[in-house]
């Protein structure tokens, strides 16, 4: 099973942990300190990709990322 097929065979659980994910984004500030909702809006969108059956293979890629992150995060 490649990696597509992994996330699908579990879309409603990374679904629900990807907007989980973006609002630990809510509140980021960019390099000048100015409040940004950049990464909130990426991850949000993901999950809305995801949530629809619309990702393309880069949005794939993304979400692994993403996944990783995670699990980095919480397993440290």
């Amino acid at each position: 099973m490649n990696f597509i097929e992994k996330i699908n065979s579990q879309r409603s659980l990374i679904v629900a942990e990807l907007y989980e994910w973006a609002e630990t984004f809510i509140g980021e500030k960019d390099d000048e300190g100015e409040p940004t909702l950049e990464s909130y809006t990426t991850v949000f969108d993901l999950a809305k990709k995801l949530e629809n059956n619309n990702c393309s293979k880069e949005d794939y890629n993304n979400i692994e990322f993403h996944i990783y992150q995670i699990n980095l995060k919480f397993n440290l």
